[in-house]
């Protein structure tokens, strides 16, 4: 199953790592991803691509592409995630298209801009070093010219129907996941059949619709426990969940604990 990070999805995401040591099974988020590597050798896989990292290579995820990543000493990456928002002329782009590759390389002077602008002094790292936000305009033009030097080596040929579907799916569970929402409900809202829109679901996000809604009601349960004192039935309701009993089954399979559990440890 693929993991979905909804922590990369919702709202205005901006997140930025030197990574040395890592591994991320195969997951998904609605941010695009920049991977640039600063080493030799990392692994990156997105969709049914498999890309061994040379230094100087570049990676750009689409949202909702399935990828993988694993980084060792000496295959150093930067990664950042950002939502659509930073970029928004050149990111439209990508719906109504998707790229043959996701391997590129950037010129000597975009390169030379990006490090400048977005790693600065933070060389040398430790492993998982975080990399400040830049301010807005510098970051958008580091980013547009991410997408430049991309949409220039890849220009994006073949429309993805279904993947432009699936955003519309996941929009709708992202306004409507606190509520009694059902795959029936959308798809009459979308104009499609329940099978259909069922069947290009799981194909493309390799998990059915109810996971994909419990993850988000999941994540919103999180940050109530957290940040909040409220009952656990008062938080199963709020995040959508329709009794106790679904929360606390629902909640345990997903995070190897109970809610009173999870909120017992992180007291």
């Amino acid at each position: 199953m693929f993991d979905h990070q909804i922590h990369n999805s919702v709202g205005n995401v901006y997140n930025a790592f030197i990574y040395e040591q890592v591994d991320y099974p195969p997951h998904f988020h609605k941010g695009f991803e920049f991977i640039y590597s600063m080493g030799e050798g990392a692994s990156v896989g997105v969709n049914d691509r498999s890309y061994r990292l040379q230094r100087g290579d570049c990676v750009l995820v689409p949202p909702y592409a399935s990828h993988s990543m694993s980084i060792r000493p000496q295959s150093e990456c930067l990664v950042i995630v950002f939502s659509a928002h930073y970029a928004e002329s050149a990111a439209k782009q990508f719906q109504s298209g998707t790229p043959n590759d996701y391997l590129f390389r950037l010129s000597v002077e975009a390169e030379s801009f990006i490090r400048q602008n977005l790693i600065c002094d933070l060389l040398p790292f430790r492993a998982h070093t975080a990399v400040g936000k830049p301010p807005l305009l510098r970051l958008k033009a580091c980013l547009y010219a991410i997408f430049d030097e991309f949409l220039n080596q890849q220009p994006l040929a073949s429309v993805n129907t279904d993947g432009l579907l699936i955003g519309k799916v996941i929009e709708c569970i992202e306004e409507g996941y606190t509520t009694d929402l059902t795959l029936t409900s959308i798809a009459q809202k979308l104009g499609y059949s329940y099978d259909y829109l069922s069947r290009v679901f799981c194909q493309t996000l390799h998990m059915n619709f109810k996971t994909t809604l419990n993850h988000y009601r999941c994540e919103h349960a999180l940050h109530l426990l957290r940040t909040t004192e409220r009952t656990l039935t008062d938080i199963s309701m709020d995040s959508g969940f329709q009794s106790i009993r679904s929360f606390n089954r629902v909640f345990k399979d997903l995070m190897g604990c109970s809610p009173s559990e999870f909120r017992k440890n992180e007291e």
